[in-house]
């Protein structure tokens, strides 16, 4: 088994050609592909499968892509998320981030976008790392991360 086939990607949206075309690009590529139209379908998925990045649309229902990677990070820390969506907004970017958003795509998008280089993969997998080590070590405060991987020094319990 290739690397690639071992890097689990989940895609997730409520329109099935988006999930098709991706797929069909990330397959070609040789990376172990799994797909759900509705969050509550992706995450079955993510507690079944071994999963390294979430592909999401933000808007769908009954569970949006910001809801399904906050429950998706609560059972997999390590998880990167790439959000995708035809409505951006401000609110929309920073609840992204906010929830480990490794990119934050547009649509419609090349998708050429959406394909990932092997450095991509393994700057994915070093987050992936750093997130599951300092998991405990995050904190929110007034809407601002403190990420204590990069700056413990400057950390202090509010």
């Amino acid at each position: 088994m290739s690397p690639l086939e071992e890097y689990g990607i989940l895609v997730v949206d409520d329109e099935a050609i988006v999930i098709s075309l991706i797929k069909d690009a990330l397959e070609d590529m040789g990376y172990n592909i799994f797909t759900a139209s509705n969050g509550i379908d992706a995450l079955d998925i993510i507690h079944s499968e071994s999963i390294d990045l979430l592909i999401t649309d933000i808007r769908m229902s009954p569970m949006n892509g910001i809801e399904l990677a906050e429950s998706s990070r609560k059972f997999c820390p390590s998880l990167n998320v790439i959000f995708m969506t035809g409505y951006a907004n401000l609110n929309s970017a920073k609840d992204a981030i906010r929830y480990g958003a490794v990119d934050y795509i547009m649509k419609p998008f090349e998708l050429n976008t959406l394909l990932l280089k092997d450095e991509d993969l393994e700057a994915y997998k070093k987050l992936g790392e750093i997130l599951l080590a300092t998991d405990k070590q995050f904190r929110t405060c007034s809407n601002k991360l403190f990420y204590l991987a990069v700056a413990p020094k400057y950390y202090k319990t509010i």
